[in-house]
């Protein structure tokens, strides 16, 4: 396979709050964080390689847009490592993976270009962090199939999912 390029697009994805009763609730769009993750990948040789994750997120009035953008970046991280690591094994009854130190992470060497952008807004500030994650895989997988027409299903994608007939 040639080398392709494609980019994704995953939607806004808003943050799920607990209101002081414990219970889950997504809020409306301009009360709550939302973002987006655009994910550039590479494919060659049944290799995925992601170069660029672009996110842009609505976060109400930035407070330190340099705590808003260093989160983003670890979110990223953390979306991609889930999204090409992330495989937990069960053997007799339970997880074999005890520890970190059992499940790999994303290396900085592994790290795409990560770019922030930051929404400009004057609604008040709400949180940052979890956002970052949700859309990696999504973005990833869009990705994938736009490059070769193959959906992934499950996570974390391997080589196999990229060379399946």
């Amino acid at each position: 396979m040639t080398d392709s390029f494609r980019i994704c697009y995953a939607p806004h994805t808003p943050c799920i709050r607990l209101n002081h009763s414990g219970a889950k609730r997504a809020d409306a769009r301009e009360e709550a964080t939302s973002g987006s993750v655009l994910a550039e990948n590479r494919l060659k040789g049944g290799q995925l390689n992601v170069h660029r994750v672009v996110c842009a997120v609505d976060c109400g009035t930035v407070i330190n847009p340099k705590i808003v953008e260093a989160q983003m970046s670890g979110a990223i991280a953390f979306g991609l490592t889930a999204t090409l690591k992330g495989s937990i094994t069960i053997g007799k009854g339970r997880a074999e993976q005890i520890n970190f130190d059992e499940f790999p992470l994303l290396r900085m060497e592994e790290m795409p270009k990560a770019e922030v952008d930051i929404v400009p807004s004057t609604a008040p500030p709400t949180g940052i962090g979890e956002v970052g994650v949700l859309p990696v895989a999504p973005a990833v997988a869009n990705a994938v199939f736009a490059a070769t027409g193959k959906r992934i299903r499950r996570l974390p994608i391997t080589r196999r999912d990229l060379t399946k007939d």
